[in-house]
């Protein structure tokens, strides 16, 4: 397998909402007017000399879903070039952060852009730092930086009316939790051990849905279970039996943050 098959892309541009997947990027991947600027990235390497290169994976592991994500051509530089600051553990952790919401219904556009991607997948190769970017085209171009930009910013869709993404005070303060859980597992298993999508996937089972389209009017019962999952690490036990709070209350948070009211 030398590429991702199109089903994979497909499903990956569907999870992504037209936005790159690097944290607090609004660059859409595909344009208003159809151009397709976004890349697609390897959390792993495809290649022994490639940033994050695991000799143990498979071919097909490499071009999987899960080894996937799609950015902007800028941020797709930055985290193969900024290899000790963008580890697997991190790339994993932004992948699932921002493929946790709900995938987004997408039109008949989607696969000529996943063909797109495909198509500049294989005739962009970014080196390593230091080299250059081969460009593949009769006589192969090549340049020190490629840079996408646009003035153009991706449209947002507003989260569903009484739901906890509609909400950004009870949004931020349960993904605070979720955090926090996060964290004291991370020092329980170590981060090598890591699996940061179960504990979504057991929050959508617990409640039926993702977490942000969680109803408001469940919220306490949400904000209860993530603490109570929170208490039960074993970090989390250690510290109650010194006397040591765990987490902050939604009040101590907002008051924390200078929320006046909720």
């Amino acid at each position: 397998m030398n590429a991702p098959a199109q089903k994979t892309i497909k499903r990956l541009f569907a999870v992504s909402r037209n936005q790159c997947t690097f944290p607090g990027c609004e660059i859409p991947l595909v344009e208003d007017s159809g151009t397709v600027t976004g890349q697609i990235a390897h959390i792993r390497s495809v290649s022994a000399n490639g940033p994050r290169f695991d000799p143990k994976q498979t071919d097909e592991a490499r071009h999987s879903f899960d080894n996937l994500i799609l950015l902007c051509g800028r941020h797709h530089r930055v985290i193969d070039i900024e290899v000790k600051k963008y580890s697997v553990e991190r790339l994993l952790k932004m992948k699932y952060e921002h493929e946790s919401q709900e995938m987004v219904s997408i039109n008949s556009t989607v696969e000529p852009v996943a063909n797109a991607l495909l198509q500049q997948y294989e005739n962009l190769i970014i080196a390593e730092s230091g080299s250059k970017v081969a460009v593949h085209s009769p006589g192969a171009i090549q340049t020190d930086v490629v840079e996408i930009k646009t003035t153009r910013r991706m449209v947002n869709v507003a989260a569903p009316q009484g739901t906890i993404a509609s909400s950004l005070w009870h949004m931020n303060y349960t993904k605070h939790l979720i955090d926090r859980y996060h964290e004291f597992k991370r020092i329980e298993v170590g981060k090598d051990a890591m699996k940061y999508p179960v504990f979504y996937q057991q929050i959508k089972r617990q409640f039926g849905t993702n977490w942000k389209m969680v109803a408001l009017g469940r919220f306490e019962g949400l904000v209860a279970y993530i603490q109570s999952r929170i208490d039960k690490t074993k970090h989390g036990r250690v510290q109650k039996s010194r006397g040591i709070k765990n987490y902050s209350s939604f009040e101590e948070y907002l008051e924390k943050h200078g929320y006046s009211e909720c």
